[in-house]
């Protein structure tokens, strides 16, 4: 009479795989690599922090000149340039962030994130930023990676 199933190993009921398992050890990428990372998304979650409410500055400020009548508002022009500057100011940090985060084609994701979803597409490289960090044992918060984690990846200065 054969055993019961709840007496064999689950290694013996599973079938054997010819592949062994890839062992997760140390890190994936080089310190250089992730500490340039590191400091890119932390420039990335200050410029996000900032842009929301100015860009709720920029918004009121193009509603009162709108209100005003005027087409030639000095406040209409401030808010379309300091928009433009946002803009661009965040389609840089997301080419940065995003050559670090996909080395061949990464700035050019950011780039094309930032432009069809704005500060959506800034998050979204951000949230694959801290996978990859927490993937290499670097603990990250509300304002990226934190300091004890990198000092460890820091090379030793030799006085």
């Amino acid at each position: 009479m054969p055993e019961p199933l709840f007496t064999k190993r689950l290694d013996d009921l599973l079938p054997k795989t010819t592949s062994p398992r890839r062992e997760v050890s140390g890190l994936d990428l080089p310190s250089s690599h992730l500490l340039a990372l590191a400091r890119y998304q932390k420039w990335q979650i200050w410029f996000i922090m900032l842009s929301i409410p100015l860009m709720l500055a920029v918004a009121g400020m193009f509603v009162f000149a709108v209100q005003q009548g005027d087409d030639e508002h000095p406040l209409l022009a401030l808010a379309v340039v300091l928009y433009l500057l946002f803009a661009f100011v965040g389609i840089v940090l997301d080419a940065l962030l995003g050559s670090k985060v996909f080395p061949i084609a990464g700035a050019v994701l950011g780039v094309i994130l930032v432009v069809a979803l704005g500060l959506i597409g800034l998050m979204i490289m951000n949230i694959i930023a801290t996978s990859i960090l927490k993937r290499n044992g670097i603990r990250v918060g509300l304002l990226g990676a934190k300091e004890a984690d990198l000092a460890r990846l820091r090379p030793i200065e030799r006085t």
